[in-house]
């Protein structure tokens, strides 16, 4: 299955200096991760109250109701930070495979950990730290590759974020398309691909941007999806 992103995503985010990187990445990731999420199966209901995070009450797809929460971590590396952790149940990890030549994001992938088990590897890190003589509380970064275990440095002290979750989707190829910021078509949408870009408004394609519009402002004014109702004139 193949992932329909707008063309400039990334460069808004990281390349734009009128663009503040950081409150791009935290409306348009989670947006995504929402989007795939429903996708799969989960079913999102109101939003939990976290400062600077996002998080749902959501039944997942074998009907458990839990508090899901999403961190980001474009650079494969997250964030210690454990404000959302301790309020919910579940934390999935939105990040991206990257082509190092093109320094462009190539495959997105959905890591899911409870929040118990990341609370202990932050619990780890953060003992590392003190041994470091560094402040335990400061913001630590974690890999989430095997690869990227150094023995030295303190945000590996628990190893690999992926060893103690598993990964839910992905990586899966992203397609990079026109969208509302202009650019540039870089190749043709698959037929099965998820499409989170601006569509075209032929009467087949009205429901799924229906569907994408109420998705997106869902997670703008932490409502639950049922509770929007769209009319379209045309």
């Amino acid at each position: 299955m193949a992932l329909k992103l707008p063309r400039d995503l990334f460069p808004q985010i990281h390349e734009d200096p009128a663009v503040n990187p950081a409150s791009r990445r935290k409306v348009v990731l989670p947006r995504i991760t929402r989007q795939v999420l429903e996708t799969l199966g989960y079913q999102f209901g109101e939003k939990i109250r976290v400062p600077g995070g996002y998080a749902f009450e959501v039944i997942d797809p074998s009907g458990r109701k839990i508090k899901l929460g999403l961190k980001t971590a474009v650079n494969r590396w997250l964030n210690t930070a454990t404000t959302l952790v301790t309020m919910v149940d579940v934390v999935i990890i939105t990040t991206f495979t990257w082509d190092d030549a093109d320094e462009k994001p190539v495959g997105l992938q959905l890591v899911q950990i409870s929040s118990a088990a990341l609370l202990q590897m932050i619990d780890k890190v953060q003992k590392a730290a003190v041994k470091a003589k560094m402040d335990p509380m400061g913001h630590f970064y974690m890999p989430l590759d095997k690869d990227a275990v150094e023995e030295k440095h303190a945000g590996c002290a628990a190893g690999a974020v992926i060893e103690s979750g598993e990964v839910l989707f992905g990586p899966e190829d992203v397609i990079w398309v026109k969208n509302e910021w202009g650019g540039l078509v870089e190749s043709e949408p698959a037929e099965n691909s998820i499409s989170l870009a601006e569509s075209s408004t032929s009467n087949t394609d009205v429901a799924s941007i229906v569907a994408v519009a109420k998705s997106d402002l869902a997670v703008r004014l932490g409502i639950a999806v049922d509770k929007i109702d769209l009319t379209i004139r045309f």
